[in-house]
């Protein structure tokens, strides 16, 4: 519960509960709310419309205005890339859930193993589908053994180009300079990742050599 992270009597953020369960760049954004010296109920209140009710155009706009803030203390032109690789994520033609995968993917938002080890919210962080290495965002989605292949079929080049990629933000801004297969790979991205949630769950999937071409039927109903 959030009252849990919150200290009554001094009416202040629990500073060492905070850092130790959230990510340091959520840490930051919690430690900024500011919290009430007076006792009162609480109500759900979005403060980015006046009317105090949410929707999906205001909170796109504040990821947005977000990320440009945090591009501020790069220099200018390494700000221009990365508002330019948002841009072409936001505008690839795939379903919006596909768009938001792959901006959580590129801001390392994701529920990896690695991320939730972080969070003390597992115990170990090795991928469990090959079992040799912690399983972060790149790994989960990109450099997992078990993932040449499903890649190869249409991304040799790229895997040959991201060898020294330290990110999935790295791959995606490869991936963009190729702007005919950037929809594909967004879809082959999203579906290795729903995979990937389903084999957590133990619940049937498809094979790995199906996942291309998946991904090209989905396209091509979508084009339709």
């Amino acid at each position: 519960m959030v009252a849990s992270l919150i200290d009554q009597d001094r009416c202040r953020w629990r500073e060492a509960k905070v850092d130790k369960i959230f990510l340091v760049r959520e840490v930051t954004i919690i430690k900024a709310i500011p919290l009430s010296f007076s006792s009162s109920f609480d109500k759900i209140f979005w403060p980015r419309n006046h009317d105090g009710v949410y929707n999906v155009k205001s909170s796109y706009k504040l990821l947005m205005e977000m990320e440009y803030e945090n591009d501020l203390d790069l220099n200018s032109s390494s700000t221009g890339a990365m508002k330019s690789t948002w841009n072409r994520i936001w505008q690839v033609e795939v379903p919006n859930r596909i768009r938001l995968l792959l901006w959580c993917a590129g801001t390392d938002s994701l529920p990896s193993r690695a991320n939730l080890f972080r969070r003390k919210l597992l115990t170990e962080n090795m991928c469990l589908q090959c079992k040799t290495d912690l399983e972060d965002t790149l790994h989960a989605l990109w450099t997992c053994p078990q993932l040449a292949t499903v890649w190869q079929v249409y991304f040799a080049d790229l895997i040959e180009g991201t060898n020294s990629a330290s990110s999935f933000l790295d791959v995606i801004q490869l991936a963009q300079q190729d702007s005919s297969r950037f929809a594909l790979f967004a879809w082959m991205s999203s579906m290795i990742w729903m995979r990937r949630n389903k084999l957590r769950m133990q619940e049937d999937t498809a094979p790995l050599a199906k996942i291309s071409s998946m991904a090209c039927e989905a396209m091509t109903l979508l084009m339709q």
